[in-house]
C-alpha cells in the first residue's frame, strides 16, 4: 500500500526523501513520483479530511500511471488481420 497522505504531509514537514522512504516502506522513485504529481496537480498538506489515500490513487495521482497502464494491455493485445 502506498500512503500518499503521509509522503505529502513529511514533504510539507521538510523530511528528506530518505525520511520518508523509511517512514512509508517504499521506494525513492516511488516517493519522487507522488511528490512531482501532487506539485503538478497543485496537492499539498494539509489536505480536506475527505480525501484519502484511496481517492489520491483513483482519481488524483495515478491517472497517467492507469492511462498508460491501459495503452499497454491495448497494445499486448493480438489482432488478427483478415486473409484474403
Amino acid at each position: 500500500m502506498v500512503y500518499y497522505q503521509e509522503i505529502l504531509r513529511l514533504t510539507a514537514l521538510g523530511c528528506s526523501q530518505r525520511e520518508m522512504c523509511v517512514s512509508v516502506s517504499d521506494s525513492q522513485n516511488a516517493v519522487v513520483k507522488i511528490q512531482k504529481q501532487a506539485l503538478e496537480l497543485g496537492l499539498a498538506w494539509p489536505l480536506d479530511v475527505s480525501v484519502t489515500d484511496g481517492i489520491l490513487k483513483q482519481q488524483k495521482l495515478f491517472l497517467k500511471e492507469q492511462a498508460a497502464s491501459s495503452r499497454c494491455q491495448t497494445m499486448s493485445t493480438p489482432t488478427r488481420s483478415p486473409i484474403g
